[in-house]
């Protein structure tokens, strides 16, 4: 079944069609990019068929409802994710005010498990809470989004000018990292066996690294971690190095300059994504974004507008 193309149907019933391109690398792969303005508040009906979907917020804000529960409110930053195994019927909602801009990735069932994600669904049965909303085997949740999917998402955006075969492929690259993103923040795994730590120890650290990567912006100290996850000082360190690739001070620096990225090319200034990721002293920020991307925040920034403005999208 091809997962795209009853939307695609729905979107020119909605008669938004110029305002979503479309790619569909594969048949049961389909990625959309929305970008709209939103000067008055918009609702719409909407059906879907059996799908697994993440819809990606870079901008915008609303509710999504499946019909049978109350709604689920997203802004932007957030991953919503759709799971369902028979036709479901629901609302959208759109706030006005402020643009939307979504990436929105469907694919089969049968796609993510020739992906190697086939534990993704059960690890999404599991959660619960109030960012979940089930309806019969229909699940919809709301996830704060990892830096590096914000930044992968604004990638697929800028593909736009390249030529159809390399846009389609870095679209589906792109889109699979995306998905590899997500299942670190579902199933809480940071990898297999590794001598001097059981199962119990890899999930504390699991969860030690989505604290970092969730939570970026919040003052993280090795004890304030330690203590959080229930793990001692000295195994956190360890484990981060050999599970995760780096000590937890090397990743939260990681998971701020990714948050910062993405801010700058939203049009944030770099006082403004410094103070967002958690940085307070702007000396200290602009060195280490040079030390990573080889120029400073406000640099970075005027190259992003000059692109944007060059290749006429806004910057």
């Amino acid at each position: 079944m091809v997962p795209g193309r009853f939307i695609d149907d729905h979107i020119a019933r909605q008669g938004i069609a110029e305002l979503v391109r479309r790619e569909h690398p594969e048949d049961d792969f389909a990625l959309y990019m929305i970008d709209m303005p939103m000067a008055a508040t918009r609702t719409f009906r909407a059906r879907g068929r059996p799908a697994f979907s993440i819809s990606l917020f870079l901008e915008g804000s609303g509710t999504f409802r499946i019909d049978g529960t109350p709604p689920l409110a997203f802004s932007a930053g957030d991953v919503l994710l759709f799971h369902g195994d028979q036709p479901v019927a629901g609302e959208n909602h759109y706030h006005a005010g402020s643009r939307l801009r979504c990436l929105d990735m469907r694919l089969s069932h049968d796609r993510l498990r020739r992906l190697g994600l086939g534990d993704l669904q059960p690890a999404l049965a599991e959660l619960d809470g109030e960012q979940c909303r089930r309806e019969g085997d229909t699940l919809l949740v709301a996830l704060r989004a990892s830096p590096p999917m914000l930044v992968l998402a604004e990638a697929i955006f800028a593909l736009s000018t390249r030529p159809v075969v390399e846009r389609r492929l870095l679209c589906m690259a792109h889109g699979i990292e995306i998905l590899a993103h997500l299942a670190g923040i579902v199933t809480m795994d940071p990898g297999g066996d590794v001598p001097g730590f059981n199962t119990g120890d890899r999930r504390r650290i699991a969860h030690a690294r989505h604290l970092l990567s969730q939570h970026h912006a919040d003052d993280w100290t090795i004890p304030l971690l330690s203590q959080t996850v229930g793990l001692n000082q000295q195994k956190l360190k360890t484990g981060f190095r050999q599970l995760v690739g780096m000590p937890p001070h090397a990743f939260l620096r990681r998971a701020r300059l990714l948050a910062a990225e993405g801010l700058l090319m939203q049009g944030a200034t770099a006082t403004e994504a410094a103070m967002a990721v958690g940085y307070t002293n702007m000396s200290h920020f602009a060195r280490i974004f040079r030390e990573c991307y080889g120029c400073n925040p406000s640099l970075f920034r005027a190259r992003r507008h000059k692109d944007a403005e060059a290749s006429g999208k806004p910057g």
